[in-house]
């Protein structure tokens, strides 16, 4: 059910209606009240009526919300363009609704709720059944359990999902995480870069550390404690990589500065593997506290060959108990997909159990149950 507190406190045009019901109406009060002079009749009637009229304008938009959210036509929705306007995000919602897609331009206040927005974030959104054009994020409106942004844990591809730029806080300073929108990701302390990123590499946050990984003919980890960085890259060098694009190269596409000696930075090299789970002792090197979830590619059997001959599957790494489990993407590898149409980059799972895929040249859609991978 829709939650007036949330609505009210989320939608940018009832905001704006309200504040300006509330002036109107303590305009025509002023007037009622002025000791020096007998209000006339207009000066008292025309505040009021402008009042009633925007009063009546926010609960037409209120109830619209409200029957749009209870017809429960949910569909999911990638932000793209976001604008920072000080009180409010402006943004372009992407979206596909029976088998056409849609765009539409929506503003959304800023505050505790939606700091966490970026491009690329995948909300949940209600979709009117009269007009296809007319959708409302759903976790604004309503109450839920679930992340505004889908995909707010999920690793990140450098550099497409960095143009915009993030703060992030290693041992309580803070780091900037930016790409060039060409070829490197860099993060930024005070202003001086201390970590150059090559394209094509995930990125996770796991406490102080960084997460960092290729996938290729093998997955290379590398597990940076960033506070433990040494030295920063000079303008000179880095102009050197734009002057040489085959310079620098390194297996893993990360560069940075550690002491000699130093245990700020661990790696592991995974081979790309078939179907099933694996105990990996290399896992536990790493340190990191968490699972993660990302998309590779692995061996098929011959009974899973494709004609695409691509052939994506769902990595699930417990680092903590070591174990490695491989699961095909049957919507991919199965499906009449072409690769160089769709490809899939991201995947998160969801509350409800299913799971939600992301990608370039594709919409973000929650996959089926049958196509769901089962670890």
């Amino acid at each position: 059910m829709i939650s007036f507190r949330k609505t009210v406190k989320n939608d940018y045009l009832q905001k704006v209606l309200l504040w300006l019901s509330f002036g109107a109406f303590a305009l025509g009060l002023l007037f009622c009240f002025n000791p020096k002079k007998s209000a006339w009749l207009l000066e008292i009637i025309i505040p009021f009526a402008a009042a009633l009229i925007l009063c009546s304008l926010f609960a037409i938009r209120f109830f619209s919300i409200s029957r749009t959210c209870n017809e429960k036509d949910e569909l999911l929705c990638e932000i793209h363009n976001l604008s920072d306007y000080g009180n409010a995000y402006n943004v372009i919602l992407h979206y596909r609704k029976d088998g056409r897609s849609y765009s539409k331009s929506q503003a959304i206040v800023k505050n505790s709720e939606t700091e966490g927005l970026r491009n690329y974030s995948v909300v949940r959104a209600f979709c009117s059944g009269r007009n296809k054009r007319k959708v409302f994020v759903k976790n604004l409106y309503m109450d839920s359990d679930e992340k505004l942004d889908l995909f707010d844990e999920a690793p990140g591809l450098a550099p497409y999902f960095y143009n915009d730029g993030r703060m992030l806080v290693f041992g309580g300073k803070e780091y900037i995480l930016v790409a060039d929108g060409h070829r490197y990701t860099f993060l930024y302390k005070d202003k001086e870069i201390v970590m150059v990123i090559e394209p094509d590499v995930y990125l996770k946050k796991n406490g102080d550390k960084l997460l960092l990984w290729r996938c290729g003919d093998e997955i290379r980890f590398e597990c940076v404690d960033i506070p433990g960085l040494c030295g920063s890259f000079s303008s000179g060098e880095i102009k050197s990589f734009y002057d040489d694009p085959a310079e620098p190269e390194c297996d893993a596409g990360v560069l940075f500065r550690i002491k000699e000696g130093s245990e700020s930075f661990k790696e592991a090299v995974l081979s790309i593997a078939k179907s099933g789970s694996y105990l990996v002792p290399e896992l536990k090197e790493i340190g990191c506290e968490e699972k993660i979830l990302f998309l590779a590619r692995f061996l098929p059997d011959e009974n899973q060959l494709n004609r695409n001959d691509v052939y994506c599957a769902v990595y699930e790494c417990d680092f903590a108990s070591e174990v490695l489990s491989v699961i095909p993407l049957r919507w991919f590898n199965e499906g009449s997909i072409d690769y160089g149409t769709m490809d899939p980059v991201r995947i998160a799972r969801l509350k409800n159990g299913n799971f939600c895929l992301s990608g370039f040249r594709m919409l973000p859609l929650e996959l089926d149950p049958a196509f769901n991978p089962h670890f």
